[in-house]
């Protein structure tokens, strides 16, 4: 199984990104995570995905 963690400073560039995962074939592994930075900082959104390894026959 592989693993990763994708983010971006806004949820529309995030989705944008993780669609192109789920084309190649990831699944989200939960829903999105949002992280404050507070003052002009901003935040950050982040997306956990996984893709199963294919077990050869």
């Amino acid at each position: 199984m592989e693993y990763k963690i994708l983010s971006d400073q806004s949820e529309h560039k995030l989705e944008e990104k993780v669609n192109i995962f789920l084309e190649d074939g990831w699944k989200p592994t939960a829903g999105i995570f949002v992280l404050a930075y507070g003052g002009q900082l901003g935040v950050r959104y982040f997306q956990s995905i996984i893709k199963e390894e294919l077990q050869p026959n």
